[in-house]
């Protein structure tokens, strides 16, 4: 065993780190996530006491449901589009008449499908392991569903944009972008808690208003019709920025050549 061979494995894999960003977000990002989350439920958990009638279970179970849809709404699209990269047919798919508005609709429509089948996949594991069913809402909880896809598409539409001006460098951040939102989008605790700076933008995240909107109906089963307009009009406005950005980048990309991605 040489001690100088250690080292120069050492070094080497120390001068990858600052290059390699998945491994900075494994050593930064994600133990930043973990902190945030859990230190701010921890705050929110320990002051249900003194809100009444709140049913905590119920509301959490639901939010991580709807959580889970948003992420692989958002995963959907950018999956769809990495795919073509990984396979090198970006360029094939877009030398037929194959526009790019067509490419993302079918995507986003097989999406419903298989987002349709998350939801039932999470509420049988959830009923059978907690006793407790996210659908006991009833139809109040189907605006507030196809409000957190709407978040899910906007966001991969933005994700969708940056793969094809950047392409796979970017790739870790991807599977990533939609954790950036999550402390500032009230899925386990109330936007309440945090700081004020950190309210400020969560205000301006159309998710945060459904994730409160799903606490509010289950603590007093009145549906908080305030919340669900602000949600859709700020999806709106979301939904039309994304698809413009995501329109300029593509004719961006294709100036300088779709096969560069590949």
């Amino acid at each position: 065993m040489q001690i100088e061979q250690i080292t120069a494995i050492m070094y080497r894999q120390m001068l990858m780190i600052p290059r390699n960003i998945p491994r900075l977000f494994n050593l930064f990002y994600w133990p930043l996530m973990d902190i945030i989350i859990w230190g701010f439920s921890m705050v929110w958990i320990q002051s249900i006491k003194t809100e009444s009638g709140m049913h905590v279970q119920l509301a959490l179970l639901t939010c991580l449901t709807l959580w889970t849809m948003l992420h692989q709404a958002n995963l959907e699209l950018t999956y769809g589009m990495i795919e073509e990269v990984w396979d090198r047919n970006l360029f094939n798919l877009f030398c037929t008449p194959l526009t790019l508005c067509e490419l993302i609709i079918g995507t986003m429509i097989m999406s419903i499908f298989k987002l349709m089948v998350l939801l039932v996949y999470c509420w049988i594991c959830i009923k059978l392991i907690f006793g407790i069913s996210v659908f006991s809402l009833g139809v109040k909880l189907i605006p507030l569903i196809f409000s957190v896809i709407l978040s899910g598409w906007i966001i991969g539409l933005f994700a969708t944009a940056s793969l094809i001006n950047w392409g796979k460098r970017l790739e870790m951040i991807f599977w990533s972008i939609a954790w950036f939102f999550i402390p500032f989008s009230a899925v386990f605790y109330p936007i309440k808690y945090l700081p004020s700076w950190a309210q400020a933008i969560g205000r301006g995240l159309p998710m945060s208003y459904i994730f409160e909107a799903i606490r509010s109906l289950a603590s007093t089963g009145s549906y908080p019709f305030h919340l669900i307009i602000v949600s859709f009009t700020l999806n709106g406005l979301y939904l039309i920025i994304s698809i413009l950005f995501l329109m300029f980048m593509f004719y961006k990309s294709k100036q300088r050549g779709l096969a560069r991605l590949e």
